[in-house]
């Protein structure tokens, strides 16, 4: 079954952050570069998504691989503080320990 030309419409779905596609001709050029671009709308539930916790806020858990504690939500740390205080022991000692080398690398030169 052929459709006739004059019945056929054609119709494009563009999102909604962009329009229609414009042509690049010389003319249209000047004002697509001269124009300012509109601000995105402004987002009303975003006062109401920084001050509430979101369901994958609430159910954080320690990284630290056999320690599944969970955080409280407002914790800016991704370990529990029993596992930072071990993991800060652990860094202290690592920093000295290279310290130490390098100083013996340094004297031997």
């Amino acid at each position: 079954m052929r459709i006739p030309v004059e019945n056929y419409q054609q119709q494009a779905v563009y999102g909604t952050e962009y329009g229609p596609p414009t042509s690049t001709s010389s003319s249209l050029a000047g004002n697509i570069l001269s124009s300012t671009p509109e601000p995105p709308p402004a987002d009303q539930d975003s006062d109401i998504l920084l001050t509430q916790p979101t369901s994958s806020n609430a159910s954080r858990y320690c990284s630290v691989r056999g320690c599944n504690k969970p955080l409280s939500y407002d914790s800016n740390n991704k370990m529990c503080d029993v596992c930072r205080g071990r993991h800060r022991i652990y860094a202290t000692t690592k920093r000295a320990k290279r310290k130490m080398e390098k100083a013996a690398i340094v004297s031997q030169n």
